[in-house]
């Protein structure tokens, strides 16, 4: 990791990056992963959510977060390090603002305080997407103002085996891994089938439908062929905008 000069992250992530594509992008599009975000329990707990259609939301990742003390400079990213206060709509495209989205952040190792576990504040889903500043997060990403963090966060283990599910906008962080071992998680997102998925570029996919069963991928070849196929369409053009606030929005200033 301190000597590669990669951005190692990138190769075990289950998303493209939202800047930056090239032809050769690394993404991690296995079988076990796409059985992952078809897992039936997995599926059980979104459809109490967002109903009996459900869409896998191409806004996902994989997060191997080594102790951040041993993290170079040049390699921290979301995907690695610490990750600043930030709502998950606030990463999405305007058009998806109304849409139900669950996310379900699922520890494959413990997540302790020690090691970074992710903390949230409390009722924040209830209050209305929050300004967030692009460049000022420990990972050089978009992070919520302390101004606007109204009430006390709080830490929340997760045991492996365990998941924790977030409205797109509860205000979440993730702390500073400072333990001696690896924190991997994934943070997976499901929403109703037919609706915008706030990342137009990216392949979101039906995982379930209750009414027309024949409409679900169950082809990890063929999921895995979305991707590519997005990765050469991205490759040659000036990336997407995501994100909707820039370095000069009053806020930020």
């Amino acid at each position: 990791m301190q000597e590669s000069g990669a951005n190692w992250g990138q190769y075990f992530d289950i998303s493209l990056p939202q800047t930056q594509v090239y032809a050769d992008t690394p993404i991690h599009i296995s079988e076990p992963v796409f059985n992952l975000l078809r897992h039936p329990r997995l599926l059980d707990i979104a459809e109490q959510f967002v109903g009996p259609e459900v869409l896998s939301n191409p806004i996902q990742h994989t997060r191997i977060k080594p102790p951040e003390r041993m993290v170079p400079a040049q390699a921290k990213n979301g995907l690695v390090v610490r990750v600043g206060w930030h709502q998950d709509q606030g990463v999405a495209t305007p058009e998806q603002d109304e849409v139900p989205v669950l996310t379900v952040w699922l520890p494959i190792t413990d997540a302790t305080v020690e090691n970074g576990c992710l903390a949230v504040v409390p009722g924040s889903h209830k209050r209305a997407l929050a300004d967030h500043c692009p460049g000022t997060g420990p990972d050089g990403g978009l992070q919520i103002p302390s101004k606007l963090i109204q009430g006390k966060p709080v830490p929340v283990p997760v045991k492996r085996g365990g998941a924790l599910l977030m409205h797109r906008l509860t205000m979440h962080a993730s702390l500073a891994n400072q333990s001696d071992d690896i924190r991997w998680s994934f943070d997976l997102r499901y929403q109703p089938i037919g609706l915008p998925t706030g990342r137009p570029a990216f392949p979101g996919f039906v995982a379930r439908s209750r009414q027309n069963p024949q409409n679900e991928l169950r082809d990890w070849r063929a999921w895995s062929q979305l991707w590519l196929d997005a990765r050469a369409a991205l490759a040659p053009k000036a990336p997407p905008q995501f994100n909707r606030w820039s370095a000069d929005t009053p806020m930020c200033a």
